[in-house]
C-alpha cells in the first residue's frame, strides 16, 4: 500500500527540484515551512506553509523550495491501484477522481486549525506503520481517508499561479499531440523566445523542451498501462513523428523500451517505507 511515509522531513531529498513521475502512485504532501513553487502537470502552484498538494504520481511534477535546507514537509506516496479499489468499495470513486486525476492533482489551502489536524493525521499514519500496525487496515484507511476528506474541505483549486508560466504550460498542454517548438510557443504568446526560456527555467528548474519531453512520456506511460493501443498509435498521439523515435526517447527517460514498460511497469525510483523523519527522531 505505502511506498514512502515521511513525517516532518526536513531538507533535501533525491527528487527535490527535479521533474519526475512514478508508476501506480498517488502523493500527498503537506508543506510545513518553506516557500517556492510546486509543479503538477500543467499547473504551477505556490508553495505555502500548511497547504496540501494531492498529486497523481504518473503526471509530471516537482517541488522547488527556495531554500531546500529549511523545507519541512509531511509526505505519503502510496499505491494508486490500492486506493482505487478501496474507493470503489466505499463508493467514493468520484471524490478520488476529482482530487487526484481531474487536473493531475489539487492544491488545497487549509486554515490554521485544518493544517494542525492534517499534521496530526500524518503523524498517526506514520506511527501506526512504524509500530508494525501496517496490517491493521481499518486504522490506516480511516486516517488516510480522514486526511483526504480534510484536504477536500479546504479550498481545493486546480488553478495555477496565473502568470506567464501558466500560459506557457497551457499552450503546451493544448498542443502536446502536435508539433511543438520554442518558436511556435513564443510567437503564440507574443513573447521573446530567449526571455521565455530563461523565465521558465528560473521558475520551474527545467527547460521548456525538457518539460515537453516529460509530459509526452508521461502521456505514453498511461496509454501503455491503460489502453490496448499499439506503440505506433501511442507515438502519434503523444506527438512523435515515428515509433522508432518514440522508442528511443522513451528508453532515454525511463530506462526501458515502451514494450518492456508495458510488460513490467517500474515502481517509484528510490522510494521506501520510511517512518518518522529526523526532525522527530
Amino acid at each position: 500500500m505505502f511506498y514512502e511515509l515521511e513525517y516532518h522531513q526536513l531538507g533535501k531529498d533525491v527528487l527535490l527540484s527535479t521533474q519526475h513521475s512514478h508508476a501506480d502512485c498517488l502523493e500527498i504532501i503537506q508543506t510545513l515551512t518553506g516557500d517556492g513553487q510546486v509543479l503538477i502537470r500543467d499547473n504551477l502552484y505556490p508553495m505555502t506553509a500548511g497547504c496540501i498538494y494531492l498529486i497523481d504520481g504518473t503526471e509530471t511534477h516537482s517541488t522547488k523550495p527556495r531554500d531546500a535546507e529549511n523545507y519541512l514537509r509531511n509526505k505519503i506516496i502510496l499505491s494508486a491501484e490500492t486506493v482505487t479499489r478501496a474507493a470503489e468499495a466505499l463508493g467514493i470513486s468520484g471524490e478520488i477522481e476529482n482530487l487526484f486525476y481531474r487536473d493531475g492533482g489539487k492544491y488545497c489551502v487549509l486554515s490554521k486549525e485544518q493544517a494542525q489536524q492534517a499534521d496530526a493525521l500524518f503523524k498517526g499514519i506514520c506511527e501506526q506503520y512504524r509500530l508494525g500496525r501496517r496490517n491493521d487496515t481499518f486504522l490506516l484507511w480511516s486516517d488516510l481517508f480522514r486526511l483526504l476528506s480534510l484536504s477536500s474541505a479546504g479550498r481545493a483549486t486546480g488553478e495555477g499561479a496565473g502568470d506567464m508560466i501558466d500560459k506557457i504550460l497551457s499552450y503546451i498542454n493544448d498542443n502536446i499531440s502536435g508539433k511543438l517548438s520554442l518558436d511556435d510557443i513564443s510567437k503564440s504568446l507574443h513573447v521573446d523566445k530567449y526571455y521565455m526560456c530563461h523565465y521558465f527555467k528560473d521558475k520551474t528548474s527545467m527547460t521548456v523542451m525538457d518539460y515537453i519531453a516529460d509530459r509526452r512520456i508521461n502521456m505514453a506511460k498511461r496509454m501503455l498501462l491503460n489502453t490496448g493501443s499499439t506503440i505506433t498509435e501511442i507515438a502519434g498521439k503523444c506527438g512523435y513523428s515515428s515509433a522508432s523515435y518514440f522508442t528511443q526517447a522513451f528508453k532515454k527517460l525511463v530506462g526501458k523500451t515502451p514494450a518492456e514498460f508495458r510488460s513490467e511497469p517500474y515502481q517509484p525510483s528510490g522510494t521506501r517505507p520510511s517512518m518518522l523523519g529526523e526532525a522527530d527522531a
